[in-house]
């Protein structure tokens, strides 16, 4: 999948905030 580079930043911030949120688990 190809992403615009915007689209690639938001899509590593969400990976991101989601990885915190399994970790504070």
């Amino acid at each position: 999948v190809k992403l615009k580079g915007g689209d690639k930043v938001e899509v590593s911030r969400r990976q991101a905030a989601k990885f915190k949120d399994m970790m504070s688990l």
